[in-house]
């Protein structure tokens, strides 16, 4: 059985959640160990309740036994169950719906399939909505490029042991910007348990941003998940493995004052010298707007800004491109895209690499007027010489094929695919909710590739999610 690891699993229901204690001193100082941060005076961390619905999608064409199952942070099993996938076709799963979840429960989900299967979690509340994908492996080392400790925007973080067996005791090291070591501790996380935490526990720099490196010191896998929250809505991303840092990131959404929305890229240097990094937008149609370029210290990270004001902003950009990050020495890097929307709302998504470049992509989570729900599928050409043919299917949760489009994406251009009337590639045959593949048809490994993500914008409370495709081959 193949194992899918929701990870850190948020899985959230009720009407109050407590992720962790926060020091009446903004931060627990250098070398208390997390224990005795929570044993200080407190006040309770609350964010929006939400509710976790876990879409998971078969990848074959037969059917799949899916074994799931729902941890608790003490390692035990509150909810186990089988279930079954139809051909090509995919199911959500909501937390609320079983009561030994209880009514606030916060812990980690395992989904296993004798299928080749893929996930994400949605988290969805009154004023909040954030997507993150499942993984389906652990490493020893793992990254997160995004990391705030603000009052109004900080990160709950989730480190998963994804070994079913042994115990993994992790080493956490929260930076700065600049590289500098803000706060570390060694922690021991059972098997299949996610525990959580509150960077304003643990730290107080004024910078108020920063990154996160964990380090498995006993060779047990691990995985990450960050949740931050921008006033009082949430958006979030997984963690990043040592493989999958690279020289050369792509990110195919980026906004400069599209209806108020702007992006901010997050870059992690992943080594311990300098990395000098260059970032390229481009617009839709493939021709270059601007480049930057900044040198990023070991062991830190960076903010690339668009909007009106800041150091690295393209103005030539226009509304609606892609970009492309470059590290001009050869280290490694990871980023993450937060888009804010109005300054308050706000969703992110992982850069991708050559690792995620595909001529197949695949979505478990699409909308078409769902409550109000929408999804915006954007795809980017990775060749700077040759067009990408694509062939655009979605799919009903059955199976079934919906509606089929094409497109040709011009060289290093970018698309996007919308879901909803008036939209000429509106899928109006989906239903509510399925599934969708982008492939290439002209697309090979020596030739033009895509990477793609899905935005889902739910219109009746004007707040967004997304996440990056799953490479099909």
């Amino acid at each position: 059985m193949r194992r899918l690891l929701v990870v850190c699993g948020l899985l959230a229901l009720g009407v109050f959640l407590v992720f962790s204690l926060v020091a009446a001193q903004s931060a627990a100082p250098v070398g208390l160990a997390a224990g005795d941060a929570a044993n200080a005076p407190v006040s309770p961390s609350a964010i929006t309740p939400r509710t976790s619905h876990t879409l998971v999608q078969n990848m074959e064409a037969m059917t799949a036994n899916l074994h799931i199952q729902y941890y608790r942070e003490n390692g035990t099993v509150a909810k186990e169950f089988d279930d079954i996938l139809p051909p090509n076709g995919s199911k959500t799963y909501h937390a609320n719906s079983y009561p030994e979840l209880g009514t606030s429960f916060l812990g980690s989900m395992v989904v296993s399939s004798d299928r080749q299967i893929v996930a994400v979690v949605v988290n969805a509340g009154s004023t909040s909505h954030d997507i993150y994908e499942g993984s389906n492996q652990g490493s020893t080392e793992q990254f997160l490029p995004s990391v705030h400790w603000r009052s109004a925007q900080y990160t709950l973080t989730g480190f998963q042991n994804t070994d079913p067996a042994m115990t993994a005791t992790v080493a956490i090291t929260y930076f700065k910007q600049d590289g500098t070591d803000l706060f570390h501790t060694t922690l021991p996380i059972p098997p299949n348990t996610a525990i959580h935490q509150d960077a304003r526990s643990y730290v107080s720099d004024p910078s108020g941003v920063g990154s996160i490196k964990a380090t498995s010191l006993n060779g047990q896998p691990i995985a990450l998940a960050a949740i931050e929250t921008l006033q009082d809505e949430t958006y979030s991303y997984r963690g990043f493995m040592p493989a999958q840092g690279a020289t050369t990131i792509y990110l195919p959404s980026v906004h400069r004052n599209l209806g108020g929305q702007f992006s901010h890229t997050l870059v992690q240097n992943m080594t311990n010298s300098d990395n000098n990094v260059r970032i390229s937008y481009y617009k839709q149609d493939g021709t270059l707007a601007n480049s930057f370029d900044r040198t990023i210290p070991a062991f830190g990270s960076y903010t690339f800004h668009t909007g009106v004001g800041f150091p690295e902003d393209p103005v030539g950009l226009g509304n609606v491109g892609s970009a492309k990050l470059e590290s001009l020495n050869g280290k490694n890097m990871v980023a993450v895209v937060v888009e804010t929307i109005g300054g308050t709302n706000a969703y992110a998504y992982d850069g991708q690499t050559q690792l995620d470049a595909a001529s197949s992509i695949l979505f478990p989570s699409v909308h078409r007027n769902l409550g109000g729900q929408f999804s915006h599928t954007l795809v980017q050409n990775l060749s700077s010489t040759s067009p990408a043919n694509l062939v655009v299917t979605y799919y009903r949760q059955d199976g079934t094929v919906a509606n089929t489009f094409t497109k040709t994406l011009a060289q290093s251009g970018s698309y996007t695919f919308h879901t909803g009337p008036g939209f000429p590639e509106d899928p109006v045959s989906l239903g509510n909710v399925g599934s969708l593949r982008v492939q290439c048809t002209n697309c090979s490994s020596g030739g033009p590739q895509i990477v793609a993500v899905v935005v889902e914008t739910l219109s009746s409370a004007n707040i967004p999610g997304a996440y990056a495709g799953f490479k099909e081959n």
